[in-house]
Order: structure tokens, then C-alpha cells, then sequence
């Protein structure tokens, strides 16, 4: 069909109809005309034609324009060329601005792309299980990429991601167990949840100075990361970003006045809920006046064999000991006992409980669910008020404050040695001290 025919054509039907057919094939493939402009536009490629057998392709290259016709190829829709099983090599044109959702998933054989240098937006699974692919080049101009579009490329090693992009989408490179190359750019403000989950070749997370959000289990089963920095910036983390990382050595949390880490545990300062244990802890000391375990803190502590629950946690979120398969000892200090579902994986343990409140214990979930519970007479808290209604409490040379003030401390001669949050207090040395807040100074003794 010639130009001027198919034009011809086009115009009785959208005079008869009122719409043009907005679709057609050439070539090797099928289109979905987006706009017309005289005589041609533009249109996005929905997949191969029907006289093209798809087994047949390892090479793609993607035109600008479709041959014979003036209509510009600006986009690769949803679904276009998934499971194409031979494809093993791919080039764009630079008039493609969008690949669509799974364009290319399920290309096994697949291991070159050379990306259009125009396109903009790489859709939700877009190449999720490509598990040839071992490098890839992003290029800058892309501004957005969906979720999971990488998703179990498992023989990805390196990738370059574009400067201005601002958001690691939703299970981005989840699965990726060979990824270790790459630099997370300046630009970005939020790693979204499971995002890097599962790269397990992973050592060194440098994660940049800007950043604002780590969501849900964002590197949760990174069993080779050793070390992860994080940034002043951030703003908000989600629930136990770093579950299962098994390798983790250290984590960093540079000055911050929402998050803190206290026996190497990550906890949110304004609430005082426990984020994230490190799986390597076969004990941890909770911090006092700890009010929140939450989701799956604990989730993948293996090793944890001893825990105490201190009496001031007014919650214990589903599943916050999922997976801790070594627990031998908890000593819970809760006194005003209620059901929750911890996810405790051994009722073996023994769980201690305060004097006079095993009966209880006995009735209500989980607890009931031990096998052996005994009875404690003190708890572990040194309840030692520096006044009755100061609400300050000292433990083991540090101080813990029932709110957060900001306070001053000075040793007798005036010097002053800390001026900050109450949540943040270092450890002191013995002594007696003055602490300011609130326009109130009182004078304390670490002993």
C-alpha cells in the first residue's frame, strides 16, 4: 500500500467512523498510532507482526520511522517483545522516549542494549528476569524507571545509572545477586521498598548525602554487604531495611536528629522504637525506655540467643522475631501483659516473667506458648530517678529522658561537654555533673 493510498484510506474512516483504525503492521512489526500530523505522526511499537516468527530474531534494531510511511517511532509499548527467547541484542533509535511495562521481560538470551539517547521513562518490568545481561548503560536523559525493572537480572554485574534520576524504584534490582558496580548518583531521594533486596555480591553501600528515604527491606538478604553509611539526610527509614544481611559488620549513622544507633542497633529517635538488629548480635542490650519493637526488627537473627523485653514496650509489631531460630533466653518485663504475634520461632526458650504475673503470662498469646516460663523478682532497669518528677533516669553512666529535650551538660568547673538532643547523650565518665533543660539545672551523680 503506497503512501498516498493508506492516507486516502485513513480519511474515509475517520469520516465514516469518526475514528481512525489505530493500528497497523509493517515489516517486521505491529503499531499503535498515538497522533497524526498530515500525512504521518506518531506511534509506539506493540509488537511483532503476524508473518514474524519471534524464535527467528536475535538481532533488534528499532528505526525511527516506520519504512515506507512518515510516522516517527517514539515508543516500545507493554509486553512488545517479552519472551522473546532467542533475542539476544537490541539497539534503539534515537526517537524512542518510553519503553512500556515488561517491553522485554523474560528475554533470557538477551545481553546487549544500547539505549536511545532521548528516552525518558523505562516502565514497570521492563526487562525483569533479562538474565544474560551483565552490563548496561542508563543514559543521563532518563528521568524515571519503574519498579522491578530490573528485577532478577541475576547476571548483572555493573550498571550505570542517569545523574538526575531521583527515585531507586520498588524491587529495582531485586534479585540481582551478581550486582556490585555501581554508584548510586547525588540526585537521588528515595530507595523504595526491596530495591536492592537479594544482591547478595553486594560489600560497600555508599549511600549519598541528599538522600531522604529507605524504605521496607530496601536491602534486606544482602548477604555480602559489610558496611553501610548513612547519610545526615535522611529523613525516614522503613521497617528493617537491612534484614538478613548476615555479613554486616558495622553500621554508620552520621549525625541525625530522627534516627540513632544504640549496641550497634538502629533505633527512631522521636518514638524510641527499635528499627533494625544487626544479625550477627547473639546478645543485644535494648535500650532503656525503648517503646516499639517494630516489624520484623528482629527478623533473620539467627545468632540472637538472649533478649530482654523491657517493661516500658508498649508495642511488639507482627512478626519482630521472625526467623530468630537461637533464641535460648527471653526475660520479658512487660507487666501490664497483652496478645501480640512476634513470630518467635522457638517456644523451647525460656521465658522469664516478673514475680506474680505467671498465671497471666500463661493465658494470653504468644506468651502461653512456652514451654517453660519462670518468675524474676527485679528487673533489669536501674530505676534511679535524679527527681521524682524530672522523668530522667541514669543507666549504666548514661542518662535516658521520658521526652525529648534539648539539654546541656557541664562538669562543677562550667565546662561544658555535651549541648544537644536528650536522645543523644554519651556515655560519662563517673562523676558529678550539671545538666540544664527546660530552664531547669540539676545537678546529677554517675556512679
Amino acid at each position: 500500500m503506497n503512501k498516498y493510498l493508506y492516507t486516502v484510506l485513513l480519511t474515509i474512516l475517520v469520516c465514516v467512523t469518526g475514528k481512525a483504525e489505530d493500528w497497523f503492521e509493517s515489516g517486521l512489526f505491529r503499531y499503535e498510532i498515538l497522533s497524526h500530523v498530515g500525512s504521518g505522526g506518531t506511534v509506539k511499537i506493540t509488537g511483532f507482526s503476524r508473518n514474524t516468527n519471534s524464535d527467528d530474531i536475535e538481532t533488534l534494531d528499532i528505526p525511527a520511522e516506520v519504512p515506507t510511511y512518515s510516522f516517527k517511532i517514539v515508543e516500545i509499548g507493554d509486553n512488545a517483545f517479552s519472551y522473546s527467547r532467542n533475542l539476544k541484542k537490541v539497539t534503539m533509535a534515537n526517537s524512542i522516549t518510553k519503553i512500556g511495562s515488561n517491553a522485554f521481560g523474560g528475554c533470557y538470551e538477551l545481553e546487549t542494549i544500547s539505549f536511545s539517547s532521548s528516552i525518558r521513562e523505562i516502565g514497570n518490568f521492563a526487562f525483569v528476569g533479562c538474565s544474560s545481561l551483565i552490563s548496561l548503560t542508563v543514559p543521563n536523559s532518563v528521568k524515571t524507571i519503574g519498579k522491578s525493572a530490573f528485577q532478577n537480572c541475576n547476571s548483572l554485574e555493573q550498571i550505570s545509572l542517569p545523574k538526575d534520576l531521583e527515585i531507586i524504584s520498588e524491587s529495582l534490582f531485586r534479585g540481582c545477586s551478581n550486582l556490585i558496580d555501581f554508584v548510586l548518583p547525588s540526585s537521588i531521594t528515595e530507595i523504595d521498598d526491596y530495591a536492592f533486596s537479594g544482591c547478595n555480591a553486594l560489600q560497600v553501600v555508599d549511600l549519598p548525602e541528599g538522600l531522604l528515604y529507605i524504605r521496607n527491606f530496601s536491602f534486606s538478604d544482602c548477604i555480602g554487604i559489610k558496611s553501610v553509611s548513612i547519610p545526615k539526610s535522611i529523613k525516614g527509614i522503613g521497617m528493617n531495611p537491612f534484614k538478613g544481611c548476615s555479613s554486616m559488620e558495622f553500621l554508620q549513622l552520621n549525625d541525625n536528629s530522627y534516627y540513632h544507633l544504640y549496641d550497634g542497633a538502629l533505633y527512631e529517635t522521636n518514638i524510641l522504637k527499635l528499627i533494625s538488629c544487626p544479625v550477627i548480635k547473639t546478645k543485644l542490650e535494648i535500650q532503656p525506655l525503648t517503646e516499639i519493637f517494630s516489624y520484623s526488627c528482629f527478623d533473620g537473627c539467627v545468632n540472637l540467643e538472649e533478649i530482654t523485653i523491657p517493661k516500658t514496650i508498649r508495642e511488639i509489631c507482627s512478626d519482630a522475631f521472625y526467623g530468630c531460630t537461637s533464641l535460648k533466653t527471653i526475660k520479658c518485663e512487660i507487666e501490664d501483659v497483652y496478645s501480640c504475634n512476634p513470630g518467635f520461632s522457638n517456644y523451647d526458650a525460656t521465658l522469664f516473667v516478673p514475680k506474680g504475673l505467671i498465671d497471666i503470662y500463661s493465658t494470653v498469646e504468644p506468651w502461653k506458648n512456652f514451654k517453660n516460663i519462670k518468675e524474676f523478682s527485679s528487673s533489669s532497669l536501674d530505676e534511679t530517678f535524679v527527681n521524682s518528677e524530672s522523668g530522667i533516669y541514669i543507666f549504666e553512666r548514661q542518662i535516658y529522658f521520658e521526652s525529648k529535650e534539648s539539654v546541656q551538660i557541664r562538669n562543677l568547673s562550667g565546662l561544658l561537654l555535651y549541648n544537644g538532643p536528650s536522645t543523644n547523650i554519651p556515655k560519662l565518665d563517673l562523676g558529678i555533673y550539671l545538666l540544664t533543660c527546660s530552664n531547669r539545672t540539676l545537678k546529677i551523680l554517675v556512679q
